[in-house]
């Protein structure tokens, strides 16, 4: 027989973590919303849960009905815009309902189209995709999706999607414990004003032109969410817990804003440099900034194609500096340097757009009776985050930004204005109290 010694030590090893993996559809207040709207949907707070943001994403059911000049029963020259039903968001926000907003995302649709443009791979667009009905980028640079067959009326068939959300909802924090946070969440999906933001047609005025129209629109959140047993919520949240208590990660937001390029400028004949000032947000970590431009006017073409207007030259002040301290110069630069801010190393000819820039280095948005409205795309970069000094990014606090870019004659007369459109990309901390008050600080 044998005796266990009183001075035994008994440690038992921890047990896997206990949870449940479910889905749940998470519906928007209203059952139905129009141009213009506010979608809201409520995340509600659930004991000891974690919502999978990396597999959850918004359904979207469209219903539109357009108007203008030879629209009805067009069924070779309406288009759904290059983003997708991205196309129609203007924002997405992220509200806590007792610490407020958490993330303001807007013009949405000129960040998606970058990154989309940019920094999407070939998988992307594939039936079963997230982006399915997203067209890849072609050889012409052209989104061009397959014409949409419209009703005697003007009507469009019912169209469904689903798509990610930008930010904090598809982000590289793979879990977010909204069991954690003492009240709901609500996402603000704020819609565009313009059915042509949505839509548009692959010929001008004098064949087809779409002016106006509605849609009605659903959404919903589609979540895929893990709830843990007491015991094992318990080991996460020990495990996750820094300084008194409180649950912190870093992650990144995107801020966009707009200048206007003129048509004096697009069409002086000569390069000259011009300067933009760019405000908003003024983070203490900027990591990467990026520049392109964007179509002006309603009616044109796709909105959310976008140009690359800059001929040769690009640089960025901040405050009394300016990096480079040399011009990012021509095509080669240029894409080399958004390869380098979105830590891609290499072109590819399935994804990425080698050509976006040859020797007219880009078209201007052409008059509405040119039949065709591709535009070669493309942008300018720069990373704060590859110099040793600067670590994880640069101080933006106190000190204005500007872009100094040259603009030069393409051959193509400007027939409208260009949306100079600068993001910036920086570091955010994202923390929970004890309490469960969710934050957010850059």
């Amino acid at each position: 027989m044998s005796i266990v010694s009183q001075d035994f030590t008994f440690e038992p090893e921890n047990e896997a973590i206990v949870g449940n993996c479910y889905r749940t559809i998470i519906p928007s207040q209203q059952s139905s919303y129009q141009l213009g709207d506010r979608i809201l949907i409520e995340l509600p707070h659930s004991h000891n849960t974690m919502l999978n943001t990396q597999a959850s994403w918004c359904n979207i059911t469209l219903n539109a009905n357009l108007t203008g000049t030879n629209v009805a029963s067009n069924t070779t020259d309406i288009h759904l815009s290059s983003i997708g039903i991205f196309s129609c968001i203007n924002e997405i926000n992220l509200i806590s309902n007792s610490s407020g907003y958490i993330q303001q995302l807007r013009n949405h649709q000129q960040i998606i189209a970058f990154l989309l443009s940019n920094n999407s791979s070939m998988s992307s667009t594939f039936a079963s995709s997230i982006n399915s009905g997203i067209p890849l980028v072609n050889g012409s640079n052209s989104r061009l999706n397959d014409p949409i067959a419209i009703t005697a009326a003007g009507g469009i068939p019912e169209q469904k999607f689903s798509i990610p959300l930008l930010g904090l909802l598809s982000d590289s924090m793979k879990q977010l414990p909204i069991g954690m946070i003492n009240d709901n969440l609500t996402i603000e999906l704020v819609l565009c004003s313009d059915v042509r933001n949505i839509f548009f047609s692959g010929k001008g005025s004098a064949t087809t032109q779409i002016t106006g129209g509605t849609i009605s629109l659903n959404a919903e959140f589609d979540a895929d969410m893990i709830t843990l047993s007491d015991n094992s919520y318990r080991k996460v949240i020990d495990a996750s817990k820094n300084v008194n208590g409180i649950v912190s990660w870093n992650s990144s937001q995107f801020h966009a804003t707009n200048n206007t390029v003129s048509i004096a400028n697009l069409d002086a004949g000569t390069k000259s440099i011009i300067q933009f000032e760019v405000g908003g947000v003024k983070p203490s970590q900027l990591t990467q900034l990026f520049h392109c431009g964007f179509p002006s006017a309603l009616g044109a073409g796709d909105m959310w194609e976008f140009g690359n207007y800059q001929s040769e030259d690009f640089r960025v002040r901040l405050g009394s500096f300016v990096y480079p301290q040399q011009y990012v110069k021509g095509s080669a630069e240029f894409k080399n340097s958004v390869n380098d801010a979105l830590s891609q190393t290499a072109n590819t000819l399935l994804n990425q757009q080698t050509d976006f820039n040859h020797n007219k280095m880009n078209y201007r948005q052409l008059a509405s009776t040119e039949t065709h409205t591709s535009t070669l795309s493309g942008g300018v970069a720069y990373n704060w985050e590859k110099f040793y000094d600067t670590g994880q990014g640069i101080d933006h606090k106190g000190k204005q930004l500007s872009i100094e870019c040259s603009i030069q004659t393409s051959g193509i007369t400007a027939v409208n204005p260009i949306q100079a459109c600068t993001i910036k990309r920086f570091s955010v901390l994202y923390s929970i109290s004890p309490n469960g008050d969710f934050s957010v600080s850059y």
